[in-house]
């Protein structure tokens, strides 16, 4: 169902970048973030997803939990040491990620830019797996770089009042929120 609400939203919308995010850690934005890519991926359309989540990297981890692959990504792109045709990893047909990188990142969105420029021509989606609000400064700068933000929540997780807090900081964004 989550697959045909974003799919239908981006199409609609004509967009191509939806961010997840999530107001605290541990209420799975990684699991909705890499499970919506991969559940994306199974028809032609071509999809990449990206670990912004500099501090954590959890799908870094868990896809290159055996070393098979360099952990060269994103930052090494923005740091202008490696190009972007380099560092994306396949796992299978049309299913594509990028990490977020093997080096520690001053996050600076003009860096990032023309990256995402590029990747809007290679790719039918994108999913970002973005920091959580109110932990990472970058998050709201990540955001500007998606189209569309998805904002998990985890039932008697986090009190309403910290997901308020967490959509005023996303208010300051030019993503649309297109669901939870």
């Amino acid at each position: 169902v989550l697959k045909q609400r974003v799919r239908h939203s981006l199409t609609i919308n004509g967009t191509k970048v939806v961010g997840v995010t999530s107001s605290t850690v541990g209420e799975g934005k990684t699991t909705v973030a890499y499970n919506l890519a991969r559940s994306l991926s199974g028809g032609e359309e071509k999809v990449l997803l990206i670990d912004m989540n500099f501090g954590n990297r959890n799908i870094q981890k868990s896809v290159n939990r055996k070393n098979t692959v360099s952990n060269n990504g994103l930052v090494e792109v923005a740091n202008g040491k490696l190009q972007l045709e380099n560092v994306i990893n396949s796992v299978s047909q049309n299913f594509d990620v990028l990490f977020a990188g093997a080096g520690d990142v001053k996050f600076i969105k003009a860096k990032f830019v023309p990256i995402f420029e590029e990747l809007r021509e290679q790719y039918d989606y994108i999913v970002v797996d973005m920091p959580t609000c109110g932990v990472a400064s970058e998050t709201v700068a990540i955001a500007d770089l998606c189209d569309e933000l998805l904002f998990v929540t985890r039932s008697n997780k986090v009190s309403p009042e910290k997901v308020y807090d967490a959509l005023k900081d996303l208010a300051f964004s030019n993503a649309k929120i297109t669901g939870f």
